[in-house]
């Protein structure tokens, strides 16, 4: 594959081991490349390539879209990827032992697949020499700051992130992330975090630029450079829900739905939680119809609720019921308060676990109390034998 990026990743460091900003456009693919690494390493299952790290190529000025595969091969120091649908690739060398490198070497023993270079060629030695020119350009003191906020995010000192949030602000007055990171600092009030979940959201726009609003609705999430903005808008959701503002809630629930239809931040678990405290009927079989197959809790549980609340205990009420219980049986001990929901909500979820339920009641138990009768018709069909209340 003879247009391949063959790169060693030192070739991007410093003498710390941290990313250089002195290569110009280089500075995108490089940290492109870091995140291959970080999913290549923290791999546990054998037969998972699949990154969740979308193509960064944008032929004829759209967004490939397809999904990155990479894999670590027997008796290799090197990391191949590639795009099954446009057939973009690479290898990676001089990875390990560097701050991306988790630690995992779970090697892949399947069929070597077409749509992955062969590990053959020598490193590019000259980051500038490499076809960096099909990638947008990185601006030097925003990824300085941004990576700033990654060391932040990694430290378990309170008090460190905050003073890296801050240097990445003087450094990039308008990096989102950082005033994230500011709004869960430990001292301060819920009107103070607001206003920086608000700086975080306006930071973010002007960062980005119009241009990914012209051609990368649809795949919003699969451009990298969108993600601060994506999750500073929705940090602002959910702080203006917090405030009884759900209507202003909803519209940015929606709007990053229609930025990025495959909600890899899953939104629609927040916007379904708002639109039933709404009682916006019309909005709720349209988001039940969008996302026919989730079996997450707020989606089963709520829908059959949502039936409830507007058909009665019939039989699509019950049958719905039934699957979120058969799906996660540990809901309904929250609900009906034979355990207790008290704490914080994990930060850790599992679909169809514990963890998952103890979040759910966090949020919904509220609404299921408000509801007539909702809380004896589920003890109702618990009892009856559809499953059992672990």
């Amino acid at each position: 594959m003879a247009d391949a990026l063959v790169a060693d990743l030192g070739h991007y460091l410093n003498d710390d081991g941290e990313l250089t900003h002195d290569i110009g456009p280089a500075w995108s693919i490089a940290a492109y490349l870091t995140s291959i690494v970080g999913w290549v390493t923290s791999r546990t299952d054998p037969d998972d390539i699949l990154t969740n790290l979308h193509c960064r190529r944008r032929p004829n000025h759209t967004p490939c879209g397809g999904e990155i595969v990479a894999l670590l091969l027997e008796g290799e120091t090197a990391i191949v990827w590639g795009c099954p649908e446009c057939n973009d690739a690479g290898v990676i060398y001089g990875w390990e032992d560097t701050r991306w490198d988790r630690g995992e070497r779970m090697l892949y023993e399947g069929p070597f697949l077409d749509s992955l270079p062969q590990v053959e060629d020598e490193p590019i030695a000259d980051p500038s020499a490499s076809p960096f020119g099909r990638f947008p350009e990185a601006q030097g003191a925003l990824w300085r700051a941004q990576d700033l906020v990654y060391e932040a995010a990694g430290s378990p000192s309170r008090r460190k992130r905050e003073e890296l949030a801050r240097r990445a602000l003087e450094i990039f007055p308008d990096c989102s992330d950082a005033y994230l990171i500011l709004s869960e600092a430990h001292a301060i009030s819920s009107d103070e975090r607001f206003e920086y979940v608000e700086k975080a959201f306006a930071a973010a726009k002007r960062a980005l630029g119009p241009e990914p609003f012209e051609d990368g609705v649809g795949h919003f999430w699969s451009l990298f450079e969108t993600r601060p903005y994506m999750r500073a808008r929705l940090d602002l959701a959910i702080e203006l829900a917090l405030r009884d503002r759900l209507p202003e809630a909803v519209n940015h629930c929606k709007d990053l739905l229609r930025l990025n239809p495959e909600d890899q931040q899953a939104v629609r678990y927040h916007l379904v939680l708002y639109l039933m405290i709404l009682e916006d009927t019309k909005a709720l079989k349209a988001l039940f119809k969008r996302y026919p197959d989730d079996a997450a809790a707020p989606f089963l549980y709520g829908h059959a609720l949502f039936l409830y609340r507007t058909e009665g205990p019939g039989e699509r009420a019950n049958h719905l019921l039934g699957e979120a219980l058969d799906f996660n049986p540990h809901v309904p001990a929250y609900l009906l308060g034979r355990r207790k929901v008290q704490g914080a909500p994990p930060n850790v979820i599992t679909l169809g676990a514990d963890n998952e339920a103890l979040a759910y009641a966090f949020e919904w138990k509220q609404l299921w109390r408000d509801t007539p009768g909702a809380l004896k018709w589920l003890r109702g069909q618990v009892e009856n034998g559809l499953t059992r209340v672990k």
